[in-house]
């Protein structure tokens, strides 16, 4: 028995996993919709309880990465609720999900571009250090190995931004969009 099969037999201990569609089906079930839905907020649309949104988002990284979710929560009790209801709103949540991921790339990017921006105002100061000031010595030399750090930083800081920070989020919004289908509710 290889790796990949030791692998797969670990994987099949939590999920049902069809290696021929390339589906993992996960079945949860919970007394009511109260129990991942907060009815009683103060938005409009009733919001996902938080503990269920992680749950969620653990999924992806215990099924393979080319696998489709496929996912059913069956609750005891619907609470008077109606499935479409529900499904409604799990779709709406998990759609401000990925608006808020979006929008926390967006932070990131105005950071790491005011990052550039300091960069090359420091830039701009150790060219002018460099060619107007008139001295020698240990002094000069300081000063300009310090405007030399003070650039550079921020550069670095802003490429670890843009390249490693943005890249995890976009690769899990990628990854719902492309592995997630909607989750089905049902009466047990």
């Amino acid at each position: 028995m290889g790796v990949k099969d030791k692998i797969q037999d670990i994987e099949s201990l939590f999920l049902d996993l069809d290696h021929e569609k390339k589906i993992a089906y996960v079945n949860r079930n919970y007394e009511r919709p109260s129990d991942i839905i907060e009815f009683e907020g103060y938005t409009k649309t009733p919001l996902l309880k938080e503990e269920y949104i992680e749950w969620l988002s653990v999924l992806f990284s215990y099924a393979p990465k080319k696998y489709k979710l496929n996912i059913t929560v069956s609750f005891d009790d619907l609470e008077g609720h109606d499935i479409k209801e529900l499904e409604d709103i799990s779709h709406k949540n998990l759609l401000l999900e990925i608006l808020i991921q979006s929008r926390k790339m967006e932070d990131q990017n105005s950071m790491a571009l005011l990052l550039c921006g300091i960069g090359i105002a420091v830039m701009v100061l150790y060219y002018f250090v460099n060619n107007f000031w008139n001295a020698e010595g240990p002094l000069y030399n300081l000063v300009l190995y310090v405007i030399d750090i003070l650039a550079t930083v921020p550069f670095w800081a802003a490429a670890d931004i843009f390249f490693v920070g943005n890249s995890e989020q976009r690769e899990a919004v990628k990854s719902f969009r492309e592995r997630f289908n909607p989750i089905t509710y049902k009466l047990k």
